[in-house]
């Protein structure tokens, strides 16, 4: 009997736990769809650099192409002048 009491304390505690996070996650997605509309160059390059950022650190091999691209550009960019 004191295990299931148990049990169900954790169980509404973790309940709790994910209501917060909900609540975050929309107070977090309602600041983001005003600040696009408010300012939406600076929204959308903070969220690319998170995405890129998030990318990077999932596959690294991402991070050695991003700066084997911005060196070939940089080259074209030279030659053009």
């Amino acid at each position: 009997m004191r295990a299931i009491g148990t049990l169900l304390i954790l169980c509404v505690a973790l309940a709790v736990v994910k209501m917060a996070v909900v609540g975050l996650l929309m107070i977090g997605i309602s600041i983001l769809v005003w600040a696009a509309c408010q300012h939406p160059r600076e929204t959308f390059g903070l969220l690319a650099y998170v995405a890129l950022m998030g990318l990077v650190s999932a596959q690294p091999w991402v991070w050695v192409a991003i700066v084997g691209l911005v060196a070939v550009t940089a080259q074209f960019a030279e030659k053009a002048d």
